[in-house]
């Protein structure tokens, strides 16, 4: 694996009030990302969350750009959609925005926000190998999340072993595997959960070492599909 980068997945803030992260919860998260034969990644967020006061809903901070092996990685993400809440997006610090909920509708309660989106150019590529390495969740939440859940499908030409995977969570920099138990499933799957809370600012990082021939680098028409 290469050396742990922090793709930061900024938190979700408060509409109303991003400073404002004690009106809400988070009770689980769960993430589900299926690779094509092309490999891009198909993402689906599940996010429930727990308001203590009415707010209009909650802001997505998606990464655009990382660093790997000392240079910089633009990420391509397409088809954003949200099911049952309006969405816009912008762009702010290198991270693709997600406004999701209704200036003129109030939220309160258990509300789930499922978010889907894909990501052209997930992988990095080395002589030998590619792999998916991926902060699931950043560490710049300021909210507990009582369970974290993550499953990853690639294609019938991947064929991983626990050897191959590595999951860390904790605060920035730790490399702690304690808190996160995963399998291995019909050679190609892969999913876990976290074993107990995770604490303000701590994140969660999944990394997978793949074949080098199962994938190809994506060449610059990538950018205008």
């Amino acid at each position: 694996m290469t050396r742990r980068l922090l793709l930061l997945l900024l938190p979700i803030w408060l509409v109303a009030n991003r400073a404002q992260a004690e009106y809400f919860t988070i009770t689980h998260y769960h993430i589900a990302v299926a690779f094509t034969a092309e490999g891009y990644a198909d993402f689906e967020e599940t996010i429930e969350v727990e308001f203590t006061e009415p707010r209009h809903g909650i802001f997505r901070f998606i990464p655009l750009r990382s660093v790997v092996n000392g240079e910089t990685v633009d990420r391509i993400v397409r088809n954003v959609e949200v099911d049952g809440f309006k969405v816009s997006t912008s762009h702010e610090n290198n991270n693709l925005v997600l406004k999701i909920g209704d200036k003129d509708v109030y939220v309160d309660g258990r509300q789930t926000y499922r978010i889907r989106y894909r990501v052209l150019n997930p992988l990095n590529f080395f002589e030998e190998h590619s792999e998916f390495y991926w902060d699931l969740l950043g560490i710049q939440w300021p909210v507990v999340m009582d369970t974290v859940t993550f499953d990853l499908t690639f294609p019938d030409a991947v064929s991983l072993t626990e050897n191959d995977v590595r999951c860390y969570s904790g605060p920035d920099g730790a490399t702690t595997t304690d808190n996160v138990v995963f399998q291995v499933t019909a050679n190609r799957v892969t999913g876990g959960n976290t074993l107990q809370r995770l604490m303000p600012y701590e994140g969660l990082t999944v990394g997978v070492r793949l074949p080098g021939a199962v994938f190809k680098p994506m060449d610059s028409w990538t950018y205008f599909r």
